[in-house]
């Protein structure tokens, strides 16, 4: 497995440490509560899921360098669910109840799956909890980013590049999270003009520390967000993202998300979203969703 070629966390904390950020330090800090609802066509009964997320993100400006960490913590009503992190177990037990007794048997001897997870899929379907209940709640993974804005090329293009770690202490077999350590690399690129902006994101996971159910493997991920402000504070906006897959049972996915957003009282921002996950396996028919933030 791949690693990357320097410890991601440790470099961006020296950076901080060592002075080398220009500028007077400003500590920052968001908040945000955001609801989902989710509808999937399923045989099963546990069929709709709403996901409620209430994120902390402290951050520190220095110059032309951002940190920050992102702490969500989430409740979750229906035990069938796509949460933010990827894959959901439900999800991973599909792909593993279609294989043959043969192409299990390869599955066990050459990755981290084994016997026992083979059955519990089998079982259940993947489609309870951990404790058997249908809701749970509990903090999720937390990430650490650093940003450097890079000078401006002129006064409609802008960008940045980023170093992040994904820390494990959600509960991910309760679907609070993924399991795994991973370093990121990321650039962001900001193209704008007065009526419409346009933002493009490129990045690399690497993991670190993999889950013990599965064979998670280090993959990309890019996303493009196109906004038109047609009136004052208020923006009409479509995102298009894409993940390389993390393990060997599923292919890349994409899908798109529809979202009206509206800033007001200088440090408010509220957004009505829904997601089109085309005709993936596994991801809800139906996502909408709602969520209000406050930056200070």
């Amino acid at each position: 497995m791949h690693k990357p070629p320097i410890p991601l966390v440790a470099a961006l904390l020296m950076v901080l440490a060592t002075g080398q950020a220009r500028g007077a330090p400003q500590w920052e800090f968001a908040v945000s509560a955001e609801r989902a609802e989710q509808a999937f066509a399923s045989e099963y009964d546990a069929a709709e899921a709403t996901i409620d997320t209430i994120t902390f993100t402290p951050g520190l400006s220095a110059g032309n360098w951002q940190f920050s960490l992102t702490m969500p913590w989430q409740s979750i009503d229906g035990s069938y669910f796509v949460n933010n992190l990827y894959p959901n177990l439900a999800r991973t037990c599909d792909a593993l109840n279609e294989l043959s007794s043969l192409e299990k048997l390869i599955l066990v001897r050459n990755t981290g799956f084994t016997v026992q997870d083979l059955q519990y899929c089998s079982d259940t379907g993947g489609r309870v909890t951990a404790s058997g209940q249908d809701s749970v709640s509990g903090w999720n993974d937390f990430e650490l980013f650093a940003n450097y804005y890079l000078p401006p090329v002129n006064e409609f293009v802008s960008g940045s590049l980023g170093l992040g770690y994904q820390f494990d202490n959600g509960d991910a077999t309760e679907g609070l999270g993924n399991g795994a350590q991973l370093a990121m690399v990321e650039t962001a690129w900001l193209f704008r003009s007065t009526h419409a902006s346009l933002l493009t994101t490129l990045g690399y996971r690497f993991v670190v520390s993999e889950p013990s159910h599965y064979d998670m493997q280090d993959h990309g991920y890019a996303a493009l967000d196109a906004r038109w402000h047609i009136w004052r504070q208020l923006d009409l906006g479509i995102e298009y993202s894409y993940q390389q897959t993390d393990n060997d049972l599923f292919s890349d996915y994409d899908y798109f998300t529809y979202f009206v957003g509206v800033q007001f009282g200088g440090h408010w921002n509220a957004r009505v979203f829904t997601v089109d996950y085309g005709d993936e396996a596994g991801f809800p028919e139906q996502e909408i969703g709602a969520s209000l933030a406050y930056y200070f």
